[in-house]
């Protein structure tokens, strides 16, 4: 894994997951692609939320770059999106496509 120009490059799903389970704080992974709709309407949701008042990390996965960490067997993602949600590497929540909503993360990350 490296960082680059402030951006994460993976080399596997053990290393994101190894960094995952090393984070202080509040992980989401975001499994998306360019041509989904879907996942641009979930990016203005992402954005709209102030990820910024906690420890949280915003990790950005593009499924068709990087399909062999989605497919992996840590991460067995089926449809775009996906979101991971782990705290303090622990996973507590899987949001697949039209589940994942505002209201939704919020709750998931305590905002409410």
């Amino acid at each position: 894994m490296k960082l680059i120009e402030d951006k994460l490059i993976l080399i596997s799903s053990s290393e994101l997951l190894n960094y995952v389970n090393n984070f202080n704080g509040i992980i989401l992974i975001n499994f998306f692609a360019n041509w989904c709709k879907y996942c641009k309407n979930l990016e203005k949701t992402l954005n709209s939320i102030d990820l910024s008042f906690s420890k949280i990390e915003l990790v950005k996965v593009d499924v068709d770059k990087f399909s062999f960490i989605a497919k992996s067997s840590e991460f067995l993602v089926k449809t775009v999106p996906t979101i991971f949600i782990f705290k303090f590497g622990v996973l507590v929540s899987k949001i697949e496509n039209s589940s994942i909503t505002r209201e939704n993360l919020e709750k998931i990350l305590n905002f409410d």
